[in-house]
C-alpha cells in the first residue's frame, strides 16, 4: 500500500546510496511511473563511498561509487527491505568509511526506518584479522531466513570481500542480524564469521573474500533436514589446521559456525604468491552457489553447483562436501585429488573462460554463461544448458547445448516457467567487459527446453527496447509477466504490448 493505494511496487538502489520505488504494471506513454523517492539512505553529512578515496588505482572493477552493491531483501510478511549501504564522512578526504544495515518500512511514505536500525557493521577483531568498512565491500546479495532451529527468529545476514588494492589483503566476512532488531548490543547478534581469521602469509595477506559476482549466501538443507548456508571464497590463505578457508566451499550453521568444507587441491596453484607459474588470480569463489533441488537427479542428491575461474564447474555434496584432498605434487601444479561429486570442464577449458556468475536450474537443466579470456577483455562464449542424470558419480551429464548469442562477461541467467512449461531463461549481456564503457546492456530470452533457440532480445526492435548502459553482473528480475532490469542510468521493464512500434 503506497498512499492508500496497491501497487505492484519495484525497488531499485543504486551506487549512490539511493533507493527509488517505480510503478512494475502501469506505465505513462512508455515511461516509468516512480511512486517514491529518490530517498538517500545515509546521513546528510556523509557521501557514497568513493573508491578513488581508497584505492584509485583500483577503480576499473567498480567505479566510481561504492554505496550499495549487495542486492537487498525484502519480507514481504512484515513490509520491511533489508539493505547495506557504504558511505564515507566527510564528504571529501575521508577519514572515515561506514557500512550500515537498514531495515526500510515499506509501507511508510517515507520508507522510515524500523526494528532500531540502522546498524553499523561493527569493526571486529577475530584471531589474526580486523573487519575495517574502508577495506571491505559488500558484494553479496542478503540472505534473510525464517528457519529454527538456532537461531530461532528472523536473521539477516550480509557478507564482505576486500575492496581490491587494499593491503593486507584483508579476510572475508559475514555478520548475522537479529532481523526485528538491530539495536546492538542484542543479546547474541551479531552473529560474525570470518573466513581466513589465522595467520596470513609472509606479506600478511589473508584473503578468502566472499563476492561470488553479487551472488547470495545460499540457504537449504542437507540430508539431516537442517537448514545450513552455503557459499564460496575468493583467493586467500588455506589451511584447515588454522581456520583458514581461502578458495573454498564453505558450510556454516546458520549461527555461522563452520560445520563442513571443500577445498580443491590446487589451491595453492590458485593464489601462493610463491607459485610463480600463474596469475595467482584463479578465484574459486567467483561464481554464486546454485542449491540443486532435493532428490535432483538422485533420491539422496543434496547437491550444490558453482563455477570458479579456472573454468570449471562444481558439484558438491551439500551433506559431505569432501574437505581437503590433498595438496598437488609439487605444490604449484595442478592435480584433481578432490572429493567432490563431479567437476565439469565445459568446451572451454584451459583457463580460456572463467565464471563470475551463478547457475540457474530449471527441469532437470542447468545453465551457465562464463566469460572469455583475460577476465572478460578478450573472447566471447555462449550461455550452455547442462542436462542433470541418474548418477551418483556424473550428475552432470549427457550433451551441452550452447546458445547461438555468445556473452562477453558472461552473465547470471534467470528461468521463468509454468512450472515444467514454458520455460525461459533470461540474461542480460555486458558489451563493455571488465573495464566498463557506454555500450547499451541486451537483455536476451532462449527456450529453456533448448537454449539454440533464442526468443528474443532488446535489439531486435530498432531503438526501442534498447536499455541504458550496461553494468556487470545484472541479473534479470522477472514477476508477473515483467521483465525487470537496471543499467548505469536508468531503469527499464520489459512486457508483453498489444501494439508494437519499432521505428
Amino acid at each position: 500500500m503506497i498512499g492508500g493505494t496497491m501497487h505492484e511496487a519495484v525497488y531499485v538502489v543504486t551506487m549512490q546510496d539511493n533507493i527509488y520505488v517505480f510503478d512494475g504494471a502501469n506505465y505513462n506513454n512508455g515511461s516509468c511511473i516512480l511512486l517514491q523517492g529518490p530517498f538517500s539512505l545515509i546521513p546528510p553529512t556523509e557521501a557514497p563511498a568513493d573508491c578513488h578515496q581508497i584505492s584509485p588505482e583500483n577503480c576499473g572493477a567498480i567505479s566510481p561509487y561504492l554505496g550499495i552493491l549487495g542486492t537487498p531483501a525484502i519480507d514481504a510478511s512484515t513490509n520491511t527491505l533489508y539493505v547495506v549501504t557504504e558511505s564515507q564522512y566527510p564528504q571529501t578526504n575521508p577519514t572515515n568509511f561506514y557500512h550500515r544495515l537498514h531495515a526500510l518500512d515499506l509501507t511508510s511514505s517515507t520508507l522510515a526506518e524500523k526494528y532500531n536500525g540502522p546498524a553499523t557493521i561493527p569493526s571486529t577483531t577475530i584471531g589474526n584479522v580486523i573487519f575495517n568498512s574502508r577495506n571491505e565491500i559488500q558484494r553479496p546479495g542478503l540472505l534473510l531466513t525464517q528457519e529454527v532451529p538456532a537461531p530461532a527468529y528472523p536473521t539477516v545476514y550480509a557478507a564482505f570481500s576486500m575492496m581490491d588494492g587494499t593491503f593486507p589483503n584483508p579476510s572475508g566476512w559475514i555478520f548475522g542480524f537479529d532481523a526485528h532488531d538491530l539495536s546492538m548490543p542484542n543479546s547474541n547478534f551479531p552473529l560474525i564469521y570470518a573466513t581466513t581469521p589465522g595467520p596470513g602469509d609472509a606479506s600478511n595477506r589473508h584473503g578468502g573474500g566472499v563476492w561470488q559476482g553479487g551472488g547470495g549466501l545460499a540457504l537449504g538443507d542437507d540430508e539431516s533436514g537442517v537448514s545450513y548456508i552455503y557459499f564460496s571464497t575468493a583467493d586467500g590463505q588455506f589451511n584447515a589446521s588454522n581456520s583458514n578457508y581461502g578458495d573454498s566451499f564453505l558450510k556454516l550453521t546458520t549461527s555461522l559456525v563452520l560445520s563442513d568444507y571443500f577445498t580443491p587441491s590446487d589451491a595453492f596453484y590458485r593464489w601462493d604468491l610463491s607459485c610463480a607459474t600463474n596469475g595467482n588470480d584463479l578465484d574459486f569463489g567467483s561464481g554464486g552457489v546454485t542449491l540443486i533441488p532435493d532428490g535432483i537427479p538422485t533420491s539422496n542428491a543434496h547437491l550444490a553447483v558453482k563455477g570458479d575461474k579456472e573454468g570449471g564447474i562444481w558439484a558438491i555434496d551439500r551433506t559431505s562436501p569432501g574437505e581437503y584432498g590433498g595438496p598437488c605434487n609439487p605444490p604449484c601444479g595442478q592435480c584433481m585429488n578432490n572429493n567432490n561429486v563431479q567437476t565439469l570442464w565445459p568446451m572451454y577449458k584451459s583457463h580460456s573462460a572463467f565464471f563470475h556468475n551463478g547457475g540457474a536450474y530449471w527441469n532437470s537443466s542447468l545453465y551457465f554463461a562464463g566469460s572469455g579470456s583475460g577476465a572478460g577483455k578478450g573472447n566471447t562464449l555462449p550461455l550452455t544448458q547442462f542436462p542433470l542424470c541418474q548418477s551418483t558419480t556424473s550428475p552432470i551429464c549427457g550433451t551441452s547445448t550452447p546458445s547461438t548469442v555468445q556473452f562477453n562477461y558472461g552473465a547470471t541467467p534467470s528461468v521463468s516457467s509454468n512450472g515444467n512449461n514454458n520455460g525461459i531463461v533470461w540474461a542480460v549481456d555486458d558489451p563493455n567487459g571488465y573495464y566498463g564503457g557506454s555500450n547499451a546492456a541486451v537483455l536476451h530470452a532462449f527456450n529453456a527446453s533448448n537454449v539454440a533457440t533464442e526468443l528474443y532480445n532488446s535489439g531486435q526492435c530498432g531503438t526501442a527496447d534498447v536499455p541504458g548502459p550496461a553494468t556487470k553482473f545484472t541479473v534479470a528480475t522477472v514477476a508477473n509477466g515483467n521483465v525487470f532490469i537496471g543499467t548505469q542510468t536508468d531503469f527499464d521493464i520489459y512486457g508483453v504490448l498489444a501494439t508494437r512500434n519499432c521505428n
